[in-house]
This record gives structure tokens, sequence and C-alpha cells, in this order.
């Protein structure tokens, strides 16, 4: 009885360690991409709001130079 329990465990061993290693595998794969595309979203937003920022000022330089010409 002991050593088909022992037989047992030596064959399911691999088999769940396996298991475990590719869950947790899976599960830090899942983290990092929903960390990469947090990143993402919010370098694009700041890039967003920079561009926005840029395209507002170059409008007020363009205006104030038509108000310094008339």
């Amino acid at each position: 009885m002991r050593s088909l329990l022992s037989h047992f465990i030596r064959v399911l061993s691999p088999i769940l360690s396996h298991f475990l290693l590719s869950t947790m595998l899976s599960h830090f794969i899942h983290v990092l991409s929903a960390m990469l595309s947090h990143f993402i979203r919010v370098f694009l937003l700041c890039y967003l709001i920079l561009y926005m920022y840029y395209l507002l000022s170059i409008c007020s330089m363009e205006s104030f130079q038509v108000l310094k010409m008339r």
C-alpha cells in the first residue's frame, strides 16, 4: 500500500508541478499584459495632452501675430 502511494506521488508530482508552473506563468503573462496595456493607455493620453497643448500654443502664437499685424 505504501509503495503504491509512493508510486502515485512520484507519477503525479511532475504533472502537478507542470500544471502549477503553467498556471503561474499564465497568470504572470496576464498581469504583464494588463500592465503593458495600462502603460500604453497612459502614454497615449499624455502624448495627446502634450500634442493638444502644442497645437494650442501654435494657434495662440498665430493669433498673437495676427493681432500684432493689425
